[in-house]
C-alpha cells in the first residue's frame, strides 16, 4: 500500500489495528487469538500495510536480523513467572468461602 511511512504513522497505524483486532477476538477461544493479536498485526504491517516485509532490511528494522540466542532462557523465564503469578492470583481470588454450620 504505501512505499515508506513515517514511525509516528507507523506507530499509530500499529495501534489502532492491535486494539481492533484486540476487541474483535477477545472472546474467541477465551482470549487464545487476543495473545496472538500483536503478531497477527506486525504481519499484516509488514507484508500488506507497508510492503517492508519483503526485503530484508524491514525486518532488520525490528530486530530481526538474527535469532538471539542468549537472550531467550530470560525470555522464557520472565514469560512463564507471569503465568505463574497470573495463574496463583486467579487461584487464590477463587477459593469458596467457607460455610457455617
Amino acid at each position: 500500500m504505501y512505499e515508506r511511512l513515517s514511525d509516528r504513522a507507523t506507530s499509530i497505524v500499529f495501534i489502532v489495528l492491535a486494539l481492533t483486532i484486540s476487541l474483535g477476538t477477545a472472546n474467541i477461544a477465551d482470549g487464545l487469538v487476543l495473545a496472538l493479536s500483536p503478531l497477527l498485526v506486525v504481519l499484516a504491517m509488514m507484508l500488506v500495510v507497508t510492503r517492508e516485509g519483503y526485503s530484508r532490511d524491514g525486518w532488520r528494522r525490528l530486530g530481526m536480523g538474527r535469532l538471539g540466542l542468549r537472550t531467550w532462557p530470560l525470555t522464557i523465564a520472565t514469560t512463564a513467572g507471569v503465568c505463574l503469578l497470573a495463574t496463583a492470583g486467579r487461584t487464590r481470588r477463587r477459593r469458596p468461602a467457607r460455610s457455617r454450620r
